[in-house]
């Protein structure tokens, strides 16, 4: 196998709220992307792909942490540890639990803890990907702009003569710091 790669893509959270879209040290991107892994099988020739997205394990509701590839620190949204809503070899739906107020009896609210979705990845048989993000990722270095990396493992490919390469997406989420 000669390479395996996913189309890089920026994802910019200026469509998220306040920023410094369209200004001096702005990265452009979308709240949406779309891709295509790359399967480049070199003079071996195609052989098979086997691609599917990483399965946490959500029966019963279950909600597990989400855990970012690529050896890249797993973000925050709002300062809430970011879990996993729904995960199949197609679909992974990432966001937080919203809980009642502190110092307020389950009882005494009306509205019961919620998921708030920050992001969806979708992935097809063909390696055709879709990232929607909903709500904003927390930036480690306050004050100075710092995108995030996020992976995802995608499955593998092989080529005529059983080499195997790993299948990655990888996001970029731009950081954007306002200016004045």
């Amino acid at each position: 196998v000669r390479d395996v790669s996913s189309a890089d893509g920026k994802q910019d959270p200026d469509a998220n709220g306040n920023s410094n879209a369209n200004q001096l040290g702005d990265d452009y991107g979308l709240s949406h992307l779309a891709g295509q892994i790359n399967m480049k099988y070199g003079a071996d020739g195609p052989g098979s792909s086997k691609l599917g997205l990483d399965v946490y394990e959500t029966a019963g509701g279950a909600t597990l942490d989400f855990v970012n590839g690529g050896g890249n620190p797993t973000p925050t949204s709002g300062g809430h540890t970011l879990v996993v809503f729904q995960s199949d070899p197609t679909h992974l739906q990432v966001g937080y639990i919203l809980e009642a107020p502190v110092g307020i009896a389950a009882g005494e609210v009306e509205v019961d803890p919620s998921r708030v979705i920050v992001f969806d990845l979708t992935l097809n048989s063909v390696g055709h990907f879709d990232y929607e993000q909903y709500k904003p990722l927390d930036h480690p270095d306050a004050g100075t702009e710092d995108n995030l990396q996020l992976a995802f493992d995608a499955g593998s490919i092989t080529d005529g003569d059983g080499d195997t390469a790993a299948a990655v997406i990888k996001i970029q989420v731009n950081d954007d710091q306002p200016e004045v």
